[in-house]
C-alpha cells in the first residue's frame, strides 16, 4: 500500500518483496558494485527494537536491500541475528535475493554453534574472517 506521504514510505504494515518499489528516495544512482562502493551491514539482532515492531522493521529493511541497486558488498548475521537465516525464518528469501546479487551472507560460526542454528542461506564465517571484512569495507553500518 502506497500514499502520497512526501518521504515516500508506507503508513503502516510490514513492507516486503514488489510492495517496496518506489519507496526509497534519493538514492545515488548505482548501477552496480565496483570498487567505490564497498559497505557491509552489521546485524546482531533479530529485530530493530521491540517485538513485534522490530521484526516487521528487520524483514522491510532487508526487502528494501534486495530491491535497490546491489551497493552492499557483506551481510554479517552475529549473535541472535544468525536466526535471520535459519530454516524456517521469513528472512530466508529476503538474503537469498541478496545473494544473488553478490552480497556475501555470513553468519558467525561461534553464534551458530553457540545457539545451536542451523543457517538455510550464507556461509558459515569464523571472527577472524567477519574481521577482515569488517576492516576492508569502507563503511560498516550496524544494525
Amino acid at each position: 500500500m502506497k500514499d502520497d506521504r512526501k518521504d515516500g514510505l508506507p503508513l503502516e504494515g510490514a513492507v516486503t518483496g514488489s510492495e517496496t518499489k518506489g519507496y526509497y528516495v534519493g538514492l545515488p544512482e548505482i548501477e552496480s558494485l565496483d570498487e567505490d562502493v564497498n559497505v557491509a551491514i552489521l546485524i546482531t539482532s533479530q529485530s530493530i527494537g521491540e517485538e513485534p515492531l522490530g521484526r516487521k522493521l528487520m524483514e522491510s529493511l532487508l526487502a528494501c536491500f534486495g530491491e535497490m541497486p546491489p551497493v552492499i558488498r557483506a551481510v554479517i548475521l552475529m549473535n541472535e541475528a544468525v536466526r535471520l537465516a535459519a530454516e524456517g525464518s521469513p528472512c530466508v528469501g529476503l538474503l537469498e535475493t541478496l545473494q544473488r546479487q553478490g552480497t556475501q551472507v555470513m553468519c558467525c560460526s561461534t553464534s551458530l554453534s553457540t545457539l545451536g542454528v542451523s543457517q538455510a542461506v550464507g556461509t558459515r564465517a569464523g571472527i577472524l574472517r567477519i574481521a577482515e571484512t569488517m576492516l576492508s569495507a569502507k563503511k560498516v553500518i550496524t544494525i
